[in-house]
């Protein structure tokens, strides 16, 4: 589900997304210990996408092969269907088990009280393995309604980093890139 050119090098910095940038590059250097979880938030079409996407395959280039990403839809999707054929054990194996977990449109859980309470069990049971959990949202924790508060508190535990629109600077060096 990785898009090819969804990678670090065609990833273009500038001061809006800095601080994600510098972020993304610790995550991969000490995994599971620096900004666990760490959380983008942003608009849409401002890279949080491509920078979940990059530093998931940075991790795989690097050997990791425990790891998925999934847009928050495809876990909630996953765990309905595990609760209707009865495999969640299997299901609960499949993601806790994982030493790199990165979830998109982390939205998308709003008003699924048992999809949070499963995406809470597995983000605690990774981190206690000591592996990464890596989500992308459009607004911060704090600001997803209807979340419970414990797994806003989470999400904020870690680094919480805003993609700001990208200056003009920036937004000719992308249409370059593209």
């Amino acid at each position: 589900g990785l898009r090819r050119d969804h990678t670090l090098d065609r990833f273009v910095v500038g001061q809006a997304n800095q601080v994600a940038y510098s972020a993304a590059q610790e995550v991969l250097r000490t995994p599971g210990i620096s900004y666990n979880p760490l959380f983008l938030h942003g608009g849409c079409g401002l890279g949080k996408t491509h920078l979940l996407q990059a530093i998931t395959r940075q991790f795989f280039i690097q050997g990791e092969r425990r790891m998925r990403y999934l847009p928050a839809e495809h876990f909630v999707h996953q765990f309905i269907l595990a609760l209707q054929q009865k495999t969640v054990h299997q299901f609960r194996k499949r993601f806790r088990e994982l030493r790199v977990l990165a979830i998109d449109d982390v939205q998308a859980f709003a008003g699924k009280k048992s999809c949070q309470q499963e995406l809470l069990e597995t983000v605690d049971a990774i981190g206690q393995q000591g592996g990464q959990v890596l989500l992308a949202c459009d607004v911060p924790p704090r600001k997803l309604d209807g979340l419970h508060q414990q797994l806003k508190s989470r999400f904020s535990a870690g680094l919480v980093v805003l993609v700001d629109p990208p200056d003009q600077q920036t937004r000719i060096s992308i249409l370059r890139q593209e």
